[in-house]
């Protein structure tokens, strides 16, 4: 879900002429949902949120955020 969003979200920034290069995006970890039962290591999240990152964000975007949230 959160590639599908970046990726849309992307798209609309793209066509509205923004300069990607003093674009600043605040996102998410890349997490299961509460009904899964599999338990994943941080380290899967980690890749997980990199790669969905790396498919739907430009290079050329200035900087991508996180809080922490709930998150160890």
């Amino acid at each position: 879900m959160t590639e599908k969003v970046l990726t849309t979200i992307m798209n609309e920034i793209k066509n509205k002429d923004v300069l990607l290069e003093g674009l600043i995006i605040k996102t998410n970890m890349v997490t299961p949902g509460q009904s899964c039962e599999t338990k994943y290591t941080a380290e899967d999240i980690a890749w997980s949120t990199y790669m969905t990152l790396k498919r739907s964000v430009s290079p050329s975007v200035a900087g991508i955020f996180f809080l922490s949230g709930d998150q160890t």
